[in-house]
């Protein structure tokens, strides 16, 4: 007893062969493409690269508030001590697209570090002095 096998051909359609060439050709193009430089940034790579930038300008203190990717850029806010920062950084490159460092409503500054209440303390304290060295001066004997 012989079986017969029968060959059974699926119709397949055709492309014209330049067509299949070109596809061949956008596919190896892509996968000679790095995965890295196509490959968006998470939070965590954004938070680095931004707290590495706010680094650059001597700030000690830097918390990380939050984080939100819009698209191919990453905005990250965070907390420095007594201002707020925000950076927009691209998620190719790397890059700081834009930077603002603002103070909070509750720490004014004047002339850099100097809070105002810092200067209210110390007129405070001189008019204390002065009032006590005028109840003083009458006691103290002259030469």
């Amino acid at each position: 007893m012989t079986k017969k096998l029968t060959k059974i051909q699926i119709d397949q359609p055709s492309v014209p062969l330049q067509v299949e060439s070109e596809i061949k050709k956008s596919l190896q193009e892509e996968k000679s493409i790095e995965p890295s430089s196509s490959k968006m940034m998470n939070a965590e790579e954004a938070t680095k690269v931004a707290i590495e930038f706010l680094k650059n300008f001597n700030i000690k203190k830097i918390m990380p508030n939050k984080v939100s990717n819009e698209g191919s850029r990453a905005q990250v806010e965070l907390n420095l001590k007594g201002k707020k920062a925000a950076v927009l950084v691209d998620g190719k490159t790397k890059e700081i697209i834009e930077y603002e460092i603002e103070t909070e409503k509750g720490h004014q500054t004047i002339g850099g570090s100097i809070s105002i209440k810092l200067i209210l303390v110390i007129v405070l304290i001189q008019l204390l002095l002065m009032i006590l060295f005028d109840f003083i001066k009458p006691h103290i004997p002259l030469p």
